[in-house]
């Protein structure tokens, strides 16, 4: 080995041992170091405020305690368009109280159970919860200016908050877990329920009489005027019955099961037939009439949720009249007074009274909403006040020897619209 070579072998040696130590030191350093503290103002400061005394060992926690205003108002519900149409409430936004602590400072302020707060100090109040956040943003001592709404009126008062009572903290024992829990089972809804809403309807009656002794044999066969009673065939017993209209009001609301409401019904038919008298054409008229009216006392219920089923009677009374006149053509006006002076022209009336009692059932049917139709079945009896007709002359009132027994009785049917009352 030449001095040259053992040279440059001896400097690599060294070189290499020099980097194992500075690698040695380095980690030795970052291994053992310790930590740097800040100089300067900003370092002090900071060092102050690190080491002012804190215990590590402990926690500092801010006890002081929050109070929060009292009211003494119980809310329900949140008020809703049904609710405010009850109470005349011409908005929908607003705290509806449902009840007051007696004492508390709501009841101090005159505040009342169904009253709606609409405006708490500069606050537009929208629905019970809004009402209570924007209470809690006050502290108990403060006076508040109140707006709200009772019995259609906008009042105005203030009230001063009270502090909470405090609450009480009742230690409890671990639950039970194999107690016996009773769940509330949902009510079926009932298909019958008691009803006193009221009702208006518009009545177009079918009467069919028992006794046709006036409509056939004295009318048609002595008096020469066709059957009121059109298709009547006496053998057959086949024959159609009498249309009237009738209306009926029965009010809603009423105190105790029974409703009453007050109904009326009438009609009248016209028959003619041609005549000769003194040479002369005339036509004679004979117009009979029905007209009846009286009371109403009915039970009502609700059957489905909606359809309204009655029964009940009607007391009142029925007359029914016969007017005879006759008349021929008219040229001129003048006319008139010639021929009511003739004794070729004549008027007669008579009629015959009742005590009516109607029996029936109803049954009133929605199609829109409250309107809908009403179907009702019936029977009347009339018991007359007199054995016969009556005819009002200028003389009075006189009875008509030999009337027919035209006694009142038959079954009716009839139909129309109806609206609820609510």
């Amino acid at each position: 080995m030449n001095i040259t070579n053992y040279k440059i072998k001896r400097a690599t040696t060294n070189f290499i041992f020099l980097l194992i130590l500075a690698w040695f030191l380095f980690v030795t350093r970052v291994l053992f170091a310790q930590p740097e503290i800040l100089t300067g103002n900003m370092g002090k400061a900071l060092q102050e405020e690190l080491l002012s005394g804190i215990n590590p060992d402990t926690i500092r926690i801010d006890t002081e305690k929050v109070i929060k205003p009292y009211l003494g108002i119980v809310f329900g519900r949140d008020l809703d368009f049904e609710k405010a149409m009850d109470l005349h409430y011409p908005y929908t936004y607003g705290a509806y109280i449902n009840e007051i602590d007696k004492g508390g400072p709501a009841d101090r302020a005159g505040l009342q159970e169904g009253d709606i707060i609409t405006r708490f100090g500069n606050d537009k109040i929208r629905y019970n919860e809004h009402f209570i956040r924007i209470v809690e943003n006050y502290n108990a001592g403060d006076i508040v200016p109140v707006i709200l709404f009772r019995e259609e009126n906008i009042m105005k008062t203030s009230i001063t908050l009270d502090a909470a009572p405090e609450q009480k903290y009742v230690e409890l024992d671990e639950p039970d877990f194999t107690m016996e829990l009773n769940f509330p089972t949902k009510k079926k809804p009932h298909l019958v329920e008691s009803s006193q809403a009221g009702i208006i309807a518009w009545d177009f009656i079918f009467y069919a009489p028992d006794n046709l002794e006036l409509y056939d044999d004295f009318l048609s066969t002595q008096l020469g005027y066709s059957s009121l009673l059109e298709g009547r065939r006496m053998n057959d017993k086949n024959y159609s019955g009498l249309n009237m209209n009738g209306f009926h009001l029965k009010p809603g609301e009423q105190d105790g099961s029974i409703n009453w409401g007050i109904f009326w019904a009438s009609n009248n038919w016209n028959r003619q037939k041609p005549i000769t008298y003194n040479s002369e054409d005339f036509t004679r008229n004979m117009v009979h009439s029905i007209n009846y009216w009286g009371l109403t006392l009915d039970k009502q219920i609700t059957i489905f949720n909606h359809v309204l089923l009655s029964a009940g009677v009607l007391a009142g009374r029925l007359t029914s009249g016969l007017e005879f006149y006759q008349t021929e053509s008219l040229d001129s006006w003048n006319d008139i007074g010639v021929q009511l002076s003739s004794n070729e022209q004549n008027y007669l009336s008579v009629e015959k009274k009742y005590l009516l009692v109607q029996p029936n059932v109803s049954l009133m049917i929605p199609v829109l909403g409250d309107i809908g139709i009403q179907v009702k079945l019936g029977y009347f009896y009339g018991i007359p006040q007199s054995n016969g007709w009556k005819v009002t002359s200028l003389d009075g009132e006189k009875s008509v020897i030999d009337s027919p027994n035209s006694s009142v009785g038959g079954y009716t049917v009839s139909i129309g619209p109806a609206i609820i009352l609510k």
